[in-house]
């Protein structure tokens, strides 16, 4: 899924995911995981 400068993507916790740069700009990846989250 290509996503541009701005976008916002939710990931479910169950989901099998990868990040990757595909372009020249750096990449910026912010994680927020919520207290008591069952996966920990």
């Amino acid at each position: 899924m290509k996503q541009k400068t701005g976008h916002v993507v939710y990931i479910p916790g169950v989901a099998d995911h990868q990040i990757r740069n595909a372009g020249k700009e750096k990449l910026v990846f912010v994680c927020l995981i919520p207290s008591g989250a069952p996966e920990l």
